[in-house]
């Protein structure tokens, strides 16, 4: 029983870690902007076309502060530690952000998914790696539609995050994306496969 306690609170610490490291790299950064911006606007008071454009950065970076403060929340919020919340999450991050840059979302969810539970730390690495892969299709395959589909089978389940870009040829070496989507794949007992 002790170790049993002992392990819990090893795996307390690790989860507190990474939440203070989220905080410090992803929101401290994004604070950082946001008040460079406000400096820059400042110096701009008598320049009302820099200003307004000073402005509309403050915003969006304003948004894009808000969105990751809520991305860490719900990370760490044990009522969402199950498949269907995963499920819902990815779905309306998916929706969100291919609005945003005009680009069709087409999902492809199972109504009804097992009672699955997964650790915070479990759905973190997967939104990650989701996040990543909506990221590089849009970035590098220049889609107009993006197509989201979660499989599920007796004890395991698949993302599959398809656009109807461009696509690549040869190894993409360029970067560490890929192989952070891996790396965090594998950490929760997963796969990543690519293909173009």
């Amino acid at each position: 029983m002790l170790f049993r306690s002992l392990e819990q609170q090893g795996a307390l610490e690790q989860e507190r870690t990474r939440i203070a490291r989220d905080f410090h790299d992803d929101l401290g950064s994004r604070l950082t902007h946001i008040k460079m911006l406000s400096e820059s606007a400042r110096r701009h008071a008598n320049n009302p076309s820099e200003t307004i454009a000073d402005l509309s950065r403050i915003s969006t970076a304003a948004r894009e502060f808000t969105r990751s403060m809520e991305e860490i929340v719900w990370a760490v919020d044990p009522k969402n530690d199950s498949l269907d919340e995963l499920a819902t999450y990815l779905s309306g991050f998916a929706q969100d952000l291919l609005h945003s840059v005009k680009v069709r979302c087409r999902l492809d969810m199972p109504v009804q998914l097992p009672d699955w539970r997964l650790s915070a730390e479990i759905r973190h690495n997967i939104f990650m790696a989701f996040k990543e892969a909506l990221n590089n299709a849009l970035k590098h395959g220049q889609p107009t539609e993006v197509q989201i589909k979660m499989t599920c089978e007796a004890s395991r389940f698949m993302v599959t995050v398809e656009d109807n870009g461009q696509g690549f040829a040869g190894p993409r070496n360029s970067g560490y994306g890929l192989s952070n989507m891996r790396s965090r794949l594998q950490k929760c007992g997963g796969e990543f496969f690519l293909k173009s």
